[in-house]
């Protein structure tokens, strides 16, 4: 079962696109706003006063800036985060019915109630160690903000992405793209928790079990140094070629397998010839996608 059901991130659950699907009626509305039932909406605008608008159903809806964004949230971040959401889903519940000024019935909502329910939930079920889904919410050279459950927001340090290091995450996702990712951290106090990526795309042993010497593969340059150059194979498995100063970092390469070394963890390579840049980076494999790694050890 996954840990942050029932909220997943935004976009992502199901049962609250159902939900908004089935309000027809006046009568389904007043049901929704007493059992305080979860909703998704596309945001369609946002206005000059940061209030988010769109429908759900047959009803035109607002969610007023006050109720955007979790209280966690604060500051100049706050307001950015409510202008980046137009063009999404959010999940929300109907906070109030009333009438706009053309008369037609308005259904005020909150997103606020619903990410603070979520937040306690993850709080008070998740441990560390816990493989949870996410989604890219926003990438910066950093690491990846990863929204964890109804647009709750997780920081994804680029340097837990994947063993072979890179310039940005986007190198490694796209944005809105799923993931699996693991808690490395939960600050309780402060509301916050810390993710890990790496541990979920297998060990050395594991990616070199995909090749065997003498084939010819495809890579990425990942490090340019005086003794050789690094290939990354898989995002977590590199190589070794030659020296070759022509070469730069985040190049696309063909290459040779030379050898294969598992009790050095080493691969041999030798590059074969430059490739054309991928337009988009090339899909996760992950080895791991639920439970918990508490243990774990590369090599």
């Amino acid at each position: 079962m996954l840990l942050n059901r029932p909220y997943l991130p935004e976009g992502r659950n199901e049962s609250y696109r159902k939900n908004a699907e089935a309000l027809l009626t006046v009568s389904d509305a007043k049901k929704y706003c007493r059992e305080e039932t979860p909703l998704e909406m596309t945001v369609a605008r946002c206005d000059a006063k940061h209030d988010l608008y769109g429908t759900i159903g047959p009803f035109p809806a607002v969610i007023r800036r006050s109720d955007a964004i979790s209280a966690a949230v604060s500051g100049a971040e706050k307001e950015i985060a409510v202008l980046s959401l137009v063009g999404k889903t959010v999940c929300c519940t109907i906070r109030n019915i009333c009438s706009n000024d053309e008369g037609q019935t308005l259904l005020e909502l909150s997103r606020r109630g619903i990410q603070d329910k979520a937040l306690s939930y993850l709080l008070d079920t998740v441990q560390e160690g816990d493989v949870i889904p996410a989604s890219v919410s926003s990438m910066a050279p950093i690491g990846v903000f990863a929204d964890v459950g109804c647009g709750i927001i997780a920081l994804l340090p680029i340097r837990q992405i994947s063993v072979s290091r890179i310039q940005h995450p986007a190198e490694r996702f796209s944005p809105h793209q799923p993931i699996c990712a693991a808690v490395r951290k939960i600050d309780r106090a402060a509301g916050r928790l810390l993710l890990t990526h790496k541990e979920l795309l297998g060990t050395w042993a594991e990616n070199a079990a995909q090749f065997q010497a003498g084939e010819t593969i495809t890579g990425v340059v990942r490090g340019i140094k005086s003794y050789g150059v690094f290939i990354e194979l898989t995002p977590n498995l590199t190589g070794l070629a030659e020296t070759d100063d022509t070469l730069q970092e985040g190049e696309r390469v063909s290459v040779l397998i030379k050898a294969l070394l598992p009790d050095k963890h080493k691969i041999k390579l030798h590059v074969i010839g430059r490739l054309p840049a991928c337009p988009a980076a090339a899909p996760l494999q992950y080895k791991i996608t639920a439970g918990n790694i508490s243990g774990w050890s590369y090599y």
